[in-house]
């Protein structure tokens, strides 16, 4: 299960309780990153308070018996724009954006590394930089000097799993899993879990072309009618649709659990407690909704 830290957000004992109560087994924390220009090399790092923030997340996180993987974002600030539009005018930009988001997830590495979480993410989303497959190599070889766990990288679900070309320098085959699944409006799980049929297909070959498991970096659906067929999308304007979140994880368990090459998913998202949920909140947060009970039938939960 995923958990946002754009608000230097502490994870609880209560809500990993919650989440230990549904089955999960493991989670992932999102620190964040910041760049003011989608075609500009300069970021900068979130609060100072974030580096504290991921050390007590794995520390929590172990204390429930629980694994957790760093996560970290970068987020455009000016515009608003898509992380996946990040993308350099000239060969020195590009230089000096490596260097610069290189130094700063160097250090959510170390961190990550001393609160022995068990999984580190070296990039969400970054479609516009992947095809430099030189500069991504040389980024995650500095990463392996100062983490000792094993790596991912969240590939958009859009084309770029399949334009990686440098997986086998990681441990998992990464995916951010937002993927349409139908154009009904109101679909069965029968007809969704057909639509995953050709997606868990083009996976499989990716893990036979790589030889390396698969992991849902990112996956789940608003609470809003049109989740399968945008489930990247939560906006704000669409009718609440309880039941039709439910049967969009009811058709992810059936479609993706027990293939042998899948190694687990991360479900977008559980938030903080001061954050919405609840049977009127047409967010991805599952809590007190139908799509719950859905998770924690499938995650054995008690």
């Amino acid at each position: 299960m995923s958990l946002d830290g754009w608000r230097v957000q502490r994870v609880t004992p209560e809500t990993l309780a919650e989440l230990k109560g549904l089955g999960v087994n493991a989670v992932s924390y999102l620190p964040f990153v910041y760049q003011d220009e989608d075609d500009g090399p300069a970021l900068r790092e979130g609060e100072f308070e974030q580096y504290g923030a991921v050390l007590s997340a794995c520390a929590e996180a172990h204390r429930a018996g629980m694994g957790i993987a760093i996560k970290p974002h970068v987020w455009v600030r000016e515009r608003e724009t898509w992380h996946g539009r990040i993308a350099m005018k000239t060969e020195e930009d590009w230089k000096a954006w490596f260097q610069g988001y290189g130094g700063v997830l160097l250090k959510f590495a170390a961190v990550a590394d001393a609160g022995g979480a068990d999984l580190f993410c070296v990039g969400t989303e970054l479609s516009g930089t992947t095809e430099r497959e030189a500069d991504w190599r040389a980024l995650i070889r500095e990463v392996r000097s100062v983490y000792r766990g094993r790596l991912a990288y969240a590939a958009n679900w859009d084309r770029e799993p399949e334009r990686v070309a440098f997986w086998d320098a990681l441990d998992f085959i990464g995916i951010d899993a937002y993927y349409p699944l139908s154009t009904k409006a109101l679909p069965s799980v029968d007809d969704l879990v057909a639509g995953w049929g050709p997606i868990l297909g083009r996976i499989e070959a990716l893990h036979r072309r790589f030889d390396r498991p698969v992991l849902f970096m990112e996956v789940g659906y608003p609470a809003t009618e049109g989740a399968a067929q945008t489930p990247y999308r939560e906006e704000r304007g669409r009718p609440l649709d309880l039941v039709g979140q439910a049967t969009c994880y009811e058709a992810l368990f059936r479609a993706c659990l027990g293939r042998p090459w899948m190694a687990g998913m991360y479900l977008w998202r559980w938030n903080d407690p001061d954050w919405r949920s609840g049977p009127w909140d047409p967010s991805y947060n599952p809590k007190d909704k139908p799509a719950v009970a859905v998770i924690r039938k499938w995650y054995g939960g008690n």
